[in-house]
């Protein structure tokens, strides 16, 4: 994101511990030229508390001072400033799905019950489950286990707790050896809050746009206003006189009905007298990337790999709307970028070495990466 900073903005600066103990100590021998301020004297020792305490006060006022600059400020700051122009940190959504509980052996699975993936991703149940084996095995030697599924519920926000089938494996410490847990299918819907930048640009386009009379700004600001949405383009008189067109597009891709749905409604709730108001997906285009890799030792090509594909995913979504092409040279640089990678050779985007001019109402996504 550019700087909102103004270009003349005076930085301001903390000075360090040592450079205001020294002005501390020539004080001192102003006032008495005789007194011993070497390291370990008694005025050097009596001295240099003093001098850290007066060095976390000036980051104290320096802290104080940027969080009152919409450009500078962070986190609860920021959200208290924002507020001033009517403006609310939009909020993360937590990941749901189900897994199955395997036992031998009768047991109640309270609700609240902790699982984890292998990464230590934790989730939740929202209910208390009985497994209860069947009564009746028919093959003693080979007993059939008790199986009920449950629903679970990731323990924070956030995208990075969507979950791939079979990534959830690992229960509760009480139930360690007693239960298995089978996860067949995804666990979604996770999605991040809105960040501190994030925040900042939604901000800045509220206060330099002041209509509220139904101008293309007002739409990106009013759609923007949404949960998950994290761009859009608005199309005035498209399809047709009095209508408006806004595409909607979200960091974890395309937009479900849903989403686009509740955009419609906000859209509705602000300018349904304006005009007929349509909101869309873009299409998408997909960005296939190939190349061969040259990496260090010891450093493994399926983690570059992955890297690579979430940094490529950041920076389509940074190219949304943007009227930017997708960049050869950036997505280039990306892999080099990447630690443990030596070089890249054959390197080409939708197979060939230049870049990818997006239509105007397209969107850019990550396709096939093959390196």
């Amino acid at each position: 994101m550019t700087s909102m900073l103004p270009s003349d903005f005076v930085p301001i600066d903390v000075e360090d511990v040592e450079t205001i103990h020294s002005r501390m100590l020539e004080v001192i021998q102003e006032v008495d030229p005789d007194t011993d301020v070497q390291l370990g004297s008694p005025a050097w020792d009596a001295t240099r508390p003093g001098a850290q305490e007066l060095q976390d006060i000036q980051q104290r006022i320096v802290d104080g001072v940027l969080a009152t600059i919409p450009a500078t400020s962070w986190g609860v700051y920021l959200d208290e400033l924002v507020k001033e122009a009517d403006i609310e940190r939009k909020g993360g959504g937590a990941a749901e799905g189900a897994v199955t509980f395997e036992a031998f052996s009768l047991l109640d699975v309270p609700e609240g019950t902790v699982l984890l993936t292998e990464a230590g991703l934790r989730y939740l149940t929202t209910e208390a489950v009985t497994v209860s084996p069947p009564t009746e095995q028919e093959d003693p030697d080979n007993p059939q286990p008790g199986l009920v599924t449950v629903n679970i519920v990731a323990e924070a926000e956030g995208a990075e707790y969507n979950a791939p089938p079979f990534s959830i494996r690992f229960i509760d410490r009480a139930f360690e050896g007693l239960v298995t847990v089978i996860q067949d299918g995804a666990v979604t819907g996770g999605y991040d809050a809105e960040t501190d930048e994030e925040l900042k640009q939604r901000y800045f386009l509220r206060i330099r746009n002041t209509s509220g009379g139904g101008n293309r700004k007002d739409y990106e600001n009013w759609a923007l206003e949404v949960e998950q949405v994290s761009a859009v383009k608005v199309f005035a008189a498209d399809p047709s006189p009095g209508s408006v067109t806004a595409l909607v597009w979200t960091k974890e891709g395309t937009p479900s009905v849903e989403l686009l749905d509740e955009v419609r409604d906000k859209l509705n709730e602000r300018a349904s007298l304006i005009a007929n108001n349509v909101v869309l997906a873009p299409s998408t285009l997909a960005i296939n990337i190939s190349g061969t890799l040259t990496v260090m030792e010891g450093y493994d090509p399926v983690v570059i790999q992955a890297l690579y594909e979430e940094g490529v995913t950041d920076y389509l979504n940074s190219v949304t709307f943007s009227g930017n092409p997708v960049r050869y040279t950036e997505l280039l640089k990306l892999l080099l970028d990447i630690e443990g990678v030596i070089d890249v050779t054959s390197f080409l985007v939708n197979g060939a070495t230049g870049n990818v001019v997006l239509g105007e109402k397209q969107a850019a996504i990550l396709g096939t990466v093959t390196l």
